[in-house]
């Protein structure tokens, strides 16, 4: 019994378990794949999938009958085997969470990547493997690691306030804080030698001089010799000298230092290397370097068999280990030229 046979008759006789309709159904139901939000998938992706993966028959049979084949990622799910995202595509049913497109067949989702293709080489002019890799999956580059400039600890300035590091340690050389958990060190209680002088200068029998009082008499400044004026009464007048004070040469104080704005840092360099191997594998055996021109389309916009196999390639990459096959690549093609015939004839038949 060929693949397919094999394929329907489980379909029929397991519906519940492949999400298609049971035997008897009205046409339309059959007719009529569904998205599902929950599980991000289309009713009939594994038939889809067994039809067009190029699964062996043993794989095909078991996921049409409801296991889980390995390999099988959320595009596949979706009829989408080249990740295609967008709005309004011919076939689109539904958009998953991230805008991924989900149709209603494989063979939908094949058109619309060659379209696309196309839309990339003809119209956009991306036309190696490096440049339309470069757009169809761009880079997510995030940030990594946070950078900045180290605060400088500074005194506490409030009573009562924290010290920073390196502070409590310096006032046991100075005495006995009360404000300290910590005991004193010999240093501080014996002072420095344990003569009887140093353990009573230690206990805090030393008077502190204080500060001389400030004079209430206002500052006279002597008057500062002026620069003479050039043709005084000939039309410039003299000019005003300011006054100048001793407190203004006074020096402002010195703000604690603040540290610099973290700054994020990107980094792309998995990214690129995704990229880099993607354009690879998507120019092999078209072109021998991924920045070639892949000669996907003619001068006149019709495709040639390098667009089969970078599609077939592409594939691989986005449901890798899983790929499209080649006779689902084919119809995708001719189904995506035949819209842009209608298109073209439709758009002349509307001319004046």
């Amino acid at each position: 019994m060929p693949t397919r046979a094999c394929i329907a008759t489980i379909a029929l006789l397991a519906p519940l378990a492949t999400g298609a309709p049971a035997a008897g159904a009205p046409e339309e139901a059959q007719a009529r794949p569904e998205f599902t939000p929950a599980s991000r998938s289309v009713s009939n992706w594994r038939m889809q999938a067994g039809d067009h993966t190029g699964l062996a028959a043993e794989q095909a049979m078991a996921l049409a009958s409801g296991g889980e084949a390995k390999g099988v990622t959320r595009c596949v799910r979706l009829n989408n085997y080249w990740c295609v995202k967008g709005v309004g595509w011919n076939g689109m049913i539904a958009a998953d969470a991230e805008g991924h497109a989900a149709f209603a067949s494989a063979l939908e989702g094949a058109a619309v990547a060659a379209l696309l293709l196309r839309r990339y080489y003809m119209a956009y002019s991306r036309r190696s493997a490096q440049a339309i890799v470069a757009r169809w999956a761009p880079a997510q580059c995030g940030a990594v690691r946070l950078v900045g400039r180290p605060a400088i600890p500074t005194p506490p300035l409030r009573p009562g306030a924290k010290a920073p590091p390196g502070i409590a340690q310096n006032r046991h050389m100075l005495g006995p804080d009360p404000g300290l958990k910590s005991k004193p060190d010999a240093l501080s209680t014996g002072g420095v030698g344990q003569t009887l002088r140093a353990r009573w200068m230690v206990r805090g029998h030393v008077k502190v001089a204080k500060a001389a009082p400030r004079s209430r008499i206002a500052e006279r400044l002597p008057p500062m010799m002026r620069a003479p004026s050039i043709a005084v009464g000939l039309g410039e007048k003299p000019m005003a000298m300011p006054e100048l004070k001793l407190a203004s040469l006074a020096m402002p104080s010195l703000d604690p230092v603040r540290p610099e704005p973290l700054r994020p840092i990107t980094s792309c360099a998995s990214e690129t290397n995704r990229l880099a191997a993607y354009a690879q594998k998507a120019s092999a055996g078209v072109v021998a370097s991924p920045d070639d021109d892949l000669a996907l389309f003619t001068s006149e916009g019709e495709p040639t068999p390098n667009l089969a196999l970078v599609m077939l390639n592409m594939s691989a990459v986005e449901i890798g280990p899983m790929r499209a096959d080649k006779a689902l690549i084919e119809a995708g093609i001719a189904r995506a030229m035949e819209a842009l015939r209608q298109a073209r004839a439709s758009a002349e038949g509307a001319g004046p």
